[in-house]
């Protein structure tokens, strides 16, 4: 099973800074190396996020670490942890044995020009023949979160790969059109305003679980009596 926990903070909902006191020096740093705080924030709640479900769903109690190219780890867990946010929306991913990528974008106006940069010949065809505006906005961002999963599952960084080179055939479930390993999609809108895609490596289809928790429960959960981590 892929589980999937969102967190959604109103905009007059305030982050209680001692939050920050649970983490560990690392992640403080990583957290701090951000420019905006509305990223730091974000950062801060995928943290906590991650490390509440890793707790309470899968009895891990080992600290989120980031390897070269900041991908989240966790030191004797078999599988992986994925973290994105768009906005106010915080999103963790879980692949208790195997790899994954998660990425959530909120729905917003976008210049369409950028489809020449990002989708292949035949994904621009299909963006097209498109009827509607609003249409055309939802397959844009239907393919760029399907993209941005399958890099960050793969831990290869945007770097390397031009989005253009992966495409995807949208026909049924979402999958490669040149299918490599075991990589697995799912896609979809989480609410109206906001696109979200996972990518993880299985060998057959899993059931998604999604979840939602509010930012009260995370901060009553590390703050009660500051957990500490095994370090």
């Amino acid at each position: 099973m892929i589980e999937i926990w969102i967190v959604e903070r109103r905009d007059d909902e305030k982050i209680n800074p001692a939050l920050f006191s649970v983490l560990t020096k690392e992640q403080y740093d990583y957290i701090s190396s951000k420019r905006l705080m509305q990223d730091r924030y974000n950062s801060l709640l995928g943290t906590v996020l991650s490390r509440y479900v890793l707790e309470n769903r899968f009895s891990c109690f080992y600290p989120i670490k980031r390897n070269a190219d900041r991908k989240p780890y966790v030191d004797h867990f078999p599988g992986e942890i994925n973290i994105s946010h768009s906005n106010n929306t915080v999103v963790c991913a879980v692949n208790a044995t195997g790899k994954i990528g998660v990425d959530i974008e909120e729905i917003s106006e976008i210049d369409f020009a950028i489809i020449t940069e990002f989708f292949s010949f035949n994904e621009q065809y299909m963006f097209h023949i498109l009827s509607s505006k609003r249409k055309k906005q939802l397959l844009l961002y239907q393919l760029w979160t399907l993209k941005e999963s399958f890099v960050k599952a793969t831990g290869t960084g945007l770097g390397p790969i031009l989005l253009s080179n992966i495409e995807f055939d949208l026909t049924g479930q979402p999958r490669l059109k040149f299918q490599q390993n075991n990589w697995k999609f799912h896609s979809g809108l989480l609410n109206e305003t906001h696109c979200l895609s996972v990518c993880y490596s299985a060998s057959k289809k899993e059931m998604i679980s999604i979840h939602k928790i509010s930012l009260n429960e995370l901060a009553m959960y590390f703050l009660k009596d500051q957990t500490s981590y095994i370090r």
